[in-house]
């Protein structure tokens, strides 16, 4: 459990950073997720000491978790640009049900009454925390992207699992060199017809613009570190206690992290939200 602590820290901090400099992340989403990948090459290939072999078992899950990764990506944009984000929000939020579902159906994971119970009362708390009322329009179009949304984080971590059980989990530096790999020649098609949609050059300019140099460094070694530690915990943990832990436990340490870091306002009603939230991953954790 202490790497998934570990796991759910590197996320925290990779998410309230984000928070931290949203105004400018927003502007440049694909073309800022694009620079992150080109760390992850830069990481996983040092960690490698070069460019492994890749046979055609790791270029399909590789390319698989690429694809994966900018469909939740691109969904998770377009949802929270369409429609409320509180609601939005929490839709990603509860796609831990979805991943937590499949490893129970899939590879037939036990899910007792206590770990049931602590995962509705995780929902509940993570329910508490980034809900806000807030309104919006729920057209269809919104409705469409948030349902990408929701199984596409989920579809992540279960890509996850799967590899893991594939016979080559000791393959995962190899893996997600090619998802990086894919993601950047995908990323790079969305940045360019995002430019083109707002009005801005056609072609793939290299500079940052407003996007910090920093940012980018920092949350592409976060993002790097803690994905690369979940392909490990998807196939060490179940998936009953991974998935509710890992999901739950991030919502609630970034929540947290606001707070404390950028000195957010907290209310009754969110400081209950925390604490039942750390009793929820305590009793999934038993």
């Amino acid at each position: 459990m202490l790497l998934t602590l570990f796991s759910v820290i590197a996320a925290s901090v990779n998410s309230t950073l984000l928070h931290k400099t949203q105004p400018y992340a927003k502007q440049e989403v694909y073309r800022f997720n694009l620079y992150c990948a080109v760390i992850w090459c830069a990481m996983l290939l040092l960690f490698n000491g070069g460019f492994p072999e890749l046979n055609q078992d790791v270029m399909f899950w590789g390319s698989i978790y690429g694809i994966a990764q900018v469909l939740f990506l691109l969904f998770k944009t377009k949802a929270m640009a369409a429609g409320p984000v509180s609601v939005t929000t929490l839709i990603g939020n509860c796609s831990l049900l979805l991943s937590t579902a499949v490893s129970v159906m899939v590879w037939k994971e036990p899910l007792g009454t206590g770990k049931a119970v602590g995962i509705l009362l995780l929902l509940f708390a993570v329910f508490i925390c980034t809900y806000s009322g807030s309104k919006g329009n729920a057209t269809k179009r919104w409705k469409a992207y948030s349902i990408g949304y929701f199984v596409f984080s989920a579809s992540v971590g279960i890509v996850f699992k799967f590899f893991s059980h594939s016979g080559i989990g000791d393959q995962a530096n190899g893996m997600m060199l090619l998802a990086s790999m894919v993601m950047i020649l995908l990323l790079s098609g969305l940045s360019g017809m995002d430019r083109v949609q707002h009005g801005r050059s056609g072609s793939m300019s290299l500079s940052m613009g407003k996007i910090s140099p920093g940012l980018v460094f920092s949350c592409g070694i976060l993002s790097c570190f803690y994905n690369r530690l979940n392909v490990y915990l998807s196939g060490a943990l179940p998936g009953t206690i991974f998935f509710p832990v890992f999901n739950g436990g991030t919502v609630i340490v970034s929540f947290a992290l606001g707070k404390l870091v950028l000195n957010e306002k907290i209310n009754q009603r969110q400081v209950l939200g925390l604490v039942l939230g750390i009793a929820a991953i305590l009793v999934i954790g038993l």
